[in-house]
């Protein structure tokens, strides 16, 4: 008996320990997966936090970009104050402005040219008599030059924007060192070539552009498309797709250089035709990146005219009226004979007339 009782006792501690681990086992199953649970909790909390902090780091560089933008903002506006304090060194003597014309600094950076340049315009300029400045310089008003004032002329009256755009392209292609004189011509007519593209907008104005370039890409290749027929035009167009693309490129470069005059004249009035700075060459890729910021602010910021002459008046119509005869007076000066300067006053009183900027005297 007492062993038997002994044997079952330990059948019973056995069966025990069995339950026990059994129990056990299961207490610890939920635990573990409890645990298992709880990890990917924690690790989706982890992504999350990881993704609000990419949130955050990511609204981080934007308030960085925000902060650049106002400090460039704020540099271009103390750049402006900075020009407008130079109005009170009194408007741009006759010997200043030929000492620029005749000699002109081509160490300057782009910044420190603009700087210059805008400064003068703020000033003004004062008319004074040139006469014996310009002395003994070259009068070279060709025949060619005044055939193409009076072309301008007829242009004026019968609008035909590719004659314009190619008689202007052609003049300044031949006069690469140009002088002064015709520096300004260019000018006005830039403007009117400018004007006359910009007011190509809305329905229709895409295939006017388009037809546009193709006839301009065609006229600098007329071997190539001499005597074809407009199929064979066409043919010979896509086969020249890449070439037309870049002609296309360089096109949009000049019609950029030349909005920014028109932008300047618009701004600043006769003051641009003056100065030997603004030139649509010059206007191109050589431009600081807030060059065309630094334009609209000193718009903003320039002071009232002096003389109360009605509301809306600025710095520049003060200074409109005697810009005006200074430009008169230079290319009066400038021109060989009495022909010659009817013809140029003619050309820019038909501009100012034609294509007036904002700026009035």
């Amino acid at each position: 008996m007492f062993s038997v009782v002994i044997e079952e006792e330990d059948e019973d501690e056995e069966e025990g320990e069995d339950v026990q681990q059994k129990l056990s086992s299961q207490e610890q199953a939920p635990a573990s997966q409890d645990s298992q649970g709880g990890s990917q909790e924690l690790g989706v909390g982890v992504q999350e936090e990881e993704q609000e902090g990419d949130e955050e780091e990511q609204e981080t560089v934007e308030e960085k970009k925000e902060r650049k933008k106002a400090a460039a903002r704020l540099k271009v506006i103390k750049r402006a104050q900075g020009l407008i304090g130079g109005i009170a060194a009194g408007k741009v003597l006759p010997s200043e402005l030929f000492k620029r014309i005749s000699h002109p600094d081509l160490s300057l950076k782009a910044p420190q040219q603009e700087d210059l340049a805008l400064g003068w315009i703020l000033r003004g300029f004062e008319g004074g008599s040139w006469s014996n400045l310009v002395g003994k310089q070259d009068k070279n008003v060709s025949a060619s030059t005044i055939e193409f004032l009076q072309l301008s002329a007829r242009l004026d009256t019968t609008p035909n924007l590719t004659k314009r755009d190619t008689n202007l392209v052609n003049s300044v292609g031949k006069t690469q060192a140009s002088t002064y004189f015709l520096d300004v011509i260019h000018k006005m007519e830039t403007i009117k070539c400018a004007k006359e593209w910009l007011a190509h907008t809305g329905v229709g104005s895409g295939n006017y552009k388009q037809e546009f370039n193709t006839k301009l890409f065609q006229q600098a290749y007329p071997r190539t498309f001499r005597d074809l027929s407009d199929a064979a035009k066409h043919k010979k167009m896509v086969e020249l797709k890449n070439d037309f693309r870049d002609f296309k490129k360089a096109r949009e470069e000049l019609i950029t250089a030349r909005n920014r005059l028109v932008c300047c004249w618009d701004y600043f009035g006769t003051g641009i035709l003056i100065h030997p700075f603004f030139t649509a060459p010059n206007l191109g890729e050589k431009r600081g990146k807030t060059f065309k910021s630094l334009l609209d602010t000193l718009n903003q910021l320039v002071p009232p005219a002096e003389a109360v002459q009605g509301a809306g008046r600025t710095r520049f119509q003060d200074v409109e009226k005697e810009n005006r005869n200074a430009l008169h007076g230079l290319m009066k000066a400038l021109c060989a004979d009495a022909v010659e300067r009817t013809e140029v006053k003619k050309y820019i009183d038909d501009f100012y007339a034609a294509w007036p900027s904002r700026i009035r005297p």
